[in-house]
């Protein structure tokens, strides 16, 4: 009592273990609707800026294309030592570390940047590692996450023309890539330089990677990218666009084929 008023003192109340649950419950609910469309919008995202480093690649390689008379290039520039991998021959000599020893120029050591884009280009967002950009780490050498197809070119040495090209809309040229086990599975932490789909279980080739929701990046000789889905991911070359077999009735696979 204070001047012979009453003064009521309400206590507060907490959660009860019922409206704890029912809480937690509806939060659960909510994380389950939302985490998808997150993810969705992620993977999304990686596969957008995957698609825009086929594009740098496709301009990159059409700057070069038109300073070497229209000739592509090979997924090897040499093959004795030093040798040198399409990666490193589209980037350039190592004049940055080595500017005055053109012994070094083939050495990969902390090469970042090249005459039409640097060594963040080789890189997809979808894939999992770390993958070094300052120059220490030469993974984007032999383990670009894109490689070229060798059925464009002649050889592993010697490429086309590509004003020689029929079809270039249609020709898979640079795809998604996964470094390969001697048995044809492929390794999902690294990249390979080149594929073939005439050789489906040899170390010295890469598997095309079903990267984004089943589909792989790919950019054609026309320098346009699709997302080119594959019906089995972990067996690539065994059926579908990628599959050699496929190549008899269209020349998507190789630089000649019934269609050219």
């Amino acid at each position: 009592m204070n001047g012979g008023s009453l003064v009521f003192f309400r206590r507060r109340r907490g959660f009860t273990l019922i409206e704890l649950l029912i809480t937690i419950a509806i939060l659960a609910i909510l994380v389950g609707v939302l985490l998808p469309a997150l993810n969705s919008a992620r993977d999304k995202a990686r596969s957008a800026s995957c698609v825009n480093n086929l594009k740098t690649l496709g301009m990159g390689i059409m700057q070069y294309v038109m300073e070497n008379d229209s000739w592509l290039p090979p997924p090897l520039f040499n093959y004795q030592d030093p040798q040198i991998p399409w990666t490193f021959g589209v980037l350039g000599p190592n004049t940055e570390t080595y500017p005055t020893n053109p012994a070094k120029h083939w050495d990969p050591w902390k090469k970042r940047k090249g005459r039409y884009f640097g060594i963040e280009t080789f890189r997809c967002p979808s894939m999992s590692g770390t993958y070094l950009m300052d120059g220490t780490s030469s993974w984007w050498n032999y383990n670009s996450h894109y490689g070229i197809n060798e059925k464009m070119g002649n050889s592993y040495l010697e490429s086309n023309r590509i004003d020689g090209a029929k079809n270039p809309s249609s020709k898979l040229y640079i795809a998604e890539t996964w470094e390969r086990n001697s048995d044809g599975s492929s390794i999902p932490e690294k990249g390979y330089y080149r594929w073939n789909p005439t050789i489906p279980n040899n170390v010295y080739f890469g598997n095309v990677a079903a990267r984004h929701g089943g589909a792989c990046n790919t950019l054609k000789l026309d320098g346009s990218v699709a997302a080119i889905r594959i019906p089995y991911p972990f067996k690539p070359f065994d059926a579908g666009p990628f599959c050699y077999g496929w190549s008899t009735t269209s020349s998507t696979l190789q630089w000649k084929g019934k269609a050219y």
